[in-house]
C-alpha cells in the first residue's frame, strides 16, 4: 500500500451515513491499509489516527467527538483521538439496545396517566 490508497480509502468513507452498529465496519476495512502502512513505518501513529478520524462519516463525526469530549474535558485537542478511543464511542452511540428502545410513546399515553397512576386505575382518594 501507497499513502494514496490510503487518502483514496478516507475520501471514499467520509461521505458515506452509518446509522446502526453494523454499519459500523469501516474500522476493520481502515485497519487493512492504514494499520499496514503503520507498521511499515509509512506513517507515523498520529497520522494513522487522524485518517481514521477523517474517515468517519460526517453525520457521525460530530456525535463521536461530543461523546469523547464528554469523557474527557480536558484533552489535548492537538492529539489525535485514539483508534480504539473513537471505535468504542462508535459502539456506544451506534448500539441499539438501549434500554428505552421497546418503549412507544403516544399522545394518548399522556392523557390516560392520571387514571393509570394507581394499580387500580382508580384515584386513591375517592377509594
Amino acid at each position: 500500500y501507497k499513502v494514496h490508497n490510503l487518502v483514496t480509502f478516507v475520501n471514499k468513507h467520509w461521505s458515506a451515513s452509518i446509522r446502526m452498529l453494523s454499519d459500523w465496519k469501516y474500522g476493520q476495512d481502515f485497519v487493512a491499509i492504514g494499520g499496514w502502512l503503520l507498521a511499515k513505518n509509512k506513517i507515523s501513529s498520529n497520522d494513522c489516527a487522524t485518517y481514521f478520524w477523517k474517515e468517519i462519516p460526517r453525520t457521525l463525526h460530530s456525535r463521536i467527538e461530543t461523546w469523547l469530549l464528554a469523557t474527557t474535558p480536558l484533552r489535548d485537542m492537538t492529539i489525535p483521538f485514539t483508534f480504539d478511543e473513537v471505535s468504542q464511542a462508535a459502539d456506544k452511540i451506534l448500539q441499539c439496545d438501549h434500554f428505552d428502545t421497546d418503549l412507544v410513546y403516544s399522545d394518548t399515553d399522556n392523557s390516560d396517566s392520571s387514571e393509570s397512576d394507581s394499580p387500580s386505575g382508580n384515584d386513591p382518594d375517592t377509594d
